[in-house]
Order: structure tokens, then sequence, then C-alpha cells
């Protein structure tokens, strides 16, 4: 059962990062130049995960 635990904790965050993020509505920010605080912030932090995923899946890939 711990190892089930275990893999799970690693394994999950992994496949999640290889779905690609819905981009948010274009009228999701605001424009007042929130920062960190912005909708887009978000979005683009799990957009870079996901092509990091993506190329460590196809270098993956290619090296078998």
């Amino acid at each position: 059962m711990k190892q089930l635990i275990q893999f799970t904790k690693e394994t999950i965050p992994k496949i999640l990062s290889c779905i690609k993020p819905e981009k948010p509505p274009p009228n999701a920010c605001c424009g007042c130049g929130c920062g960190e605080l912005c909708a887009w912030v978000p979005y683009y932090k799990a957009l870079r995960e996901y092509e990091e995923c993506i190329e460590k899946s196809n270098k993956s890939k290619e090296e078998k």
C-alpha cells in the first residue's frame, strides 16, 4: 500500500503537467498591472510546465 501511495504522489503531478492548460478568456486580465496576481500568470506557468513535459517525453521516446 505504501508503494502505491508513493507511486501516486510521484506520478500524478507528472501526468497533470502533461495536460495542456486552458487559455483564459481575453478579458481575464483587467490591465491594471497586477503582476503576480494577474490571471495570466498561472496560465503561462502551467504552459511552461506543459511544454517542458512534452519536451522530456519526446526526448525519452527518442532514446528508446
